[in-house]
């Protein structure tokens, strides 16, 4: 979480994962812990006023073979949708996928229009830049997207769960840890355990795919 919109409400950026081999219950209990705190950041910075938050998915960089089971995935989704119902104000897919349009476009006919209009997509970074425009200020924006208008991902995860207020944001306080570069897109940094979605990487079911991506736009309306 790294900044917040026009109306003050947070922003929670998710990257594409970088290495594979994490446990469900890792996977599944990340996912309530930062919707947790993205509910915090929001109530707590407009003292209560605002309850939805804001979130950005980046794929720069997707892999589906480091990607969880879509088993996994719905079992988050499910429980996200029983624990945070109605608290996406917006959801922002940059850089999506080919098969993420195909099933957003599949979807789009059962979904609400509420629903649908509350998803932006972008591709390229002059989209990108117009796309986060339209959200935050310039301050904000700042804090969101490198020059070359791309996302930050520079960050020090022991700043963010050790320094940092659970009701805060990552750059409301000032960070004096090293920060990792993230490993560059296609390269492995941890071996797979043969317990993610690799096994089937971009073949994996239409059928699959569309009923994980299903369950997770519902998750937080």
């Amino acid at each position: 979480m790294r900044a917040r919109d026009k109306e003050d409400r947070a922003i929670m950026t998710k990257f594409a994962r970088y290495e594979s081999g994490s446990s469900e219950d890792s996977y599944i209990w990340s996912q309530v812990y930062m919707a947790e705190r993205s509910v915090a950041a929001t109530e707590f910075g407009t003292l209560g006023a605002q309850e939805r938050t804001v979130s950005i998915f980046d794929y720069h960089g997707f892999e589906a073979s480091k990607s969880p089971p879509v088993a996994t995935q719905l079992k988050a989704a499910q429980l996200l949708q029983k624990l945070y119902p109605e608290r996406l104000q917006q959801l922002i897919i940059l850089e999506p996928p080919f098969w993420l349009r195909g099933v957003l476009a599949v979807l789009k006919p059962v979904i609400s229009a509420g629903i649908i209009d509350r998803i932006e997509m972008a591709t390229g970074a002059e989209a990108t830049g117009n796309v986060i425009d339209q959200i935050v200020d310039a301050e904000q924006k700042a804090l969101l997207l490198t020059s070359e208008e791309r996302l930050h991902t520079a960050v020090s995860m022991e700043h963010f769960l050790i320094d940092v207020p659970f009701y805060a944001l990552y750059d409301d306080i000032e960070c004096h840890r090293e920060i990792p570069q993230p490993p560059q897109a296609g390269t492995e940094s941890a071996e797979s355990d043969g317990n993610n979605s690799g096994e089937g990487g971009e073949e994996s079911s239409l059928s699959a795919i569309a009923g994980s991506a299903s369950s997770y736009l519902k998750s937080f309306w």
